[in-house]
């Protein structure tokens, strides 16, 4: 936009943002570590214009950061604070003449697996070795076969792991099966 007064023309320009960074990406789930997002915030009016507001959101979380000049445009936030998932990343900024821009990009945040431990297992009451080697005979013979173990969801969502499933690959009925 252009406007002219009394002869002398002043060019109106909105703002430019951009992203330059995100540190890590994408990001794996963790309790102590952070993600660094940087970027510019630049208003090119003749007029000396200048960035008033800034803003950083996802689509998965909201608003992440907010800052009231370019100097406020870098921030890290702990990666257990991001929703794991693929997340759109927007910056917007403002100048004080209310004019805004936009600039995106996409942040992975990963999750860890889970983790499963096998404390014992017992074939006919009596615990095996704890390296699972057993005898085929052993397991011919047997008529009760009954495991012990626990697991845990990796990035600290408890209610994450829906099932657990034991498989063989030494029973009789196969090269395995499922228990």
């Amino acid at each position: 936009i252009t406007v002219s007064l009394a002869g002398t023309a002043i060019e109106v320009r909105a703002p430019t943002a951009s992203i330059s960074g995100i540190n890590p990406s994408p990001a794996v789930w963790s309790a102590t570590e952070k993600i660094l997002f940087s970027g510019t915030a630049r208003d090119n009016d003749q007029d000396g214009a200048s960035i008033v507001r800034l803003e950083w959101a996802s689509d998965l979380d909201g608003k992440i950061h907010t800052g009231n000049s370019p100097d406020a445009i870098n921030f890290s936030v702990p990666i257990k604070d991001m929703s794991i998932g693929t997340h759109t990343i927007t910056l917007k900024v403002w100048d004080n003449e209310g004019d805004s821009t936009t600039a995106q990009t996409e942040l992975s945040v990963e999750g860890l697996p889970p983790t499963g431990r096998i404390a014992s297992v017992k074939v006919n009451g009596e615990e095996i070795d704890s390296d699972l080697r057993v005898a085929f005979a052993t397991l011919l013979g047997a008529h009760r076969v009954s495991f012990s173990g626990s697991a845990r969801d990796g990035d600290e969502f408890g209610d994450a792991i829906q099932s657990h499933l034991w498989t063989s690959t030494l029973l009789p009925e196969g090269p395995s099966r499922t228990i």
